[in-house]
């Protein structure tokens, strides 16, 4: 598979610098880093791992008493959830992870052709509430778009829409896409479509595509393989539950 341009990779440091208050060396590091939120912007725990070992991310209440217990992390926890349960112990509220973050430029981007897959207007909203009134809640939370400044991308059947792609612009330059599928539609590529078709528009706008899927969500990976999205790292989320004093 080819790479990513040297470009791209540069962009994309950029933005998880500015994110996580770190230097580009640290991204890397042979050595677990540990740093404080560089904004609250997340109450738990982040954790992102692109070269030999984690870079971790603690809220700042969180970061004189977990520091020496987080810089033992290894790459090996960041992969398996019980190392990290084994850490935390009962302050685990939920586990958000591991997790693919790839990217992808002119030069890793393979588009479906032919594409069934069409950009969406105001005339396509009744089908998106309808699309949105078939699938599950938190399904929707986490893949469902709306129409707005940003281009979205979906696949009809008949009059019926069956896939939904959009995306949000993430520190300027990013383009973090979402996806969403008919329950009655899945396993037949509509996803791929839409999220191709949605990869062209961001290309084309000069922002990176962005994304992100659990490593156990086989059929999303398969989006993101397919479309020549490249591993730039793995990320866990940490949600922390509150202890009495």
């Amino acid at each position: 598979m080819p790479a990513l341009t040297a470009d791209t990779i540069a962009r994309v440091d950029t933005y998880w610098m500015a994110d996580l208050g770190c230097l580009r060396a640290q991204l890397r590091s042979p050595q677990t880093v540990v740093l404080p939120h560089a904004d609250e912007f997340y109450a738990g725990i982040f954790i992102l791992l692109i070269g030999e070992a984690p870079i971790i991310s603690l809220p700042h209440h969180l970061y004189l008493p977990l520091r020496a217990t987080a810089e033992r992390w290894s790459a090996a926890d960041v992969r398996h959830d019980t190392c990290l349960r084994t850490w935390l112990g009962d302050r685990v509220d939920q586990m958000i992870g591991p997790a693919f973050i790839g990217y992808a430029d002119h030069t890793t981007f393979q588009a479906i052709e032919p594409n069934p897959a069409c950009l969406l207007g105001v005339r396509d909203e009744p089908q998106i509430a309808t699309l949105r009134a078939m699938c599950d809640a938190v399904e929707w939370e986490q893949g469902g778009s709306a129409l707005g400044p940003n281009p979205t991308a979906g696949v009809y059947v008949g009059r019926e829409l069956v896939a939904l792609a959009g995306y949000q612009v993430w520190g300027g330059d990013l383009a973090h896409i979402a996806v969403i599928t008919h329950p009655h539609h899945r396993g037949r590529g509509y996803a791929c479509a839409a999220v191709s078709k949605l990869t062209e528009t961001v290309l084309a706008q000069g922002l990176v595509p962005q994304y992100r899927t659990l490593d156990r969500n086989r059929p999303s990976i398969h989006v993101a393989q397919t479309l020549g999205f490249v591993r730039y790292g793995t990320s866990m989320a940490v949600r922390l539950r509150r202890l009495a004093p």
